[in-house]
């Protein structure tokens, strides 16, 4: 989000832009109620009056320490994780339901050691060894040097990334700027 912002604001200085970190019911919340113009989502919002329109879908990988065990893999199957210890996000944002969704499908109950609010903080602990977490492909880009990221070897481990909005909304000249840019930043910077 952080590049996202900046090259819109770099293109019009004069924009005011707020960030709203929310869990999908703050979001369905601040929509209905016309609070955000919308929101960019890694969940689907589902609500009869919401939109949500897919933007872009990304693979995971597993993300190791080089001092794990895994680490010499050059792939994996889910059914290899299901002793070890993870970390993740708090239950209610959309990765960390996306990843609980995947491995219930795999009949996988996860062990979440460490839950943490800022994802920012997940791949410093896997660096420490402290566990091992679920990575979005576009994240892998800020692994640090004590970190290997494995593919997954599952057709269901991926997540995508859309747009929610109400469908009464009224899109200003400036919002429906914003939401075009984010749409096409999206499709040629991330995938």
């Amino acid at each position: 989000m952080p590049l996202l912002i900046q090259n819109y604001v770099s293109r019009h200085p004069n924009i005011k832009i707020k960030q709203y970190p929310a869990i999908s019911e703050r979001a369905t919340h601040l929509i209905l109620n016309n609070e955000v113009d919308f929101a960019i989502s890694s969940f689907k919002i589902e609500h009869r009056d919401i939109s949500w329109e897919p933007i872009i879908q990304d693979d995971i990988y597993l993300t190791v320490s080089k001092e794990h065990p895994l680490s010499q893999c050059t792939s994996l199957e889910l059914t290899q994780i299901k002793d070890e210890r993870l970390i993740g996000q708090i239950e209610g944002y959309g990765f960390r339901d996306t990843i609980d969704h995947i491995l219930k499908q795999e009949g996988i109950v996860p062990n979440y050691q460490v839950e943490v609010e800022d994802s920012s903080a997940i791949l410093k602990l896997v660096a420490m060894n402290i566990g091992i977490p679920f990575t979005p492909k576009q994240a892998l880009r800020n692994l640090d040097k004590q970190t290997v990221a494995i593919p997954i070897n599952n057709e269901h481990c991926y997540w995508e990334i859309g747009l929610a909005y109400k469908k009464s909304h009224y899109f200003t000249e400036v919002a429906s700027s914003f939401k075009t840019f984010s749409t096409d930043y999206f499709q040629n910077h991330i995938t």
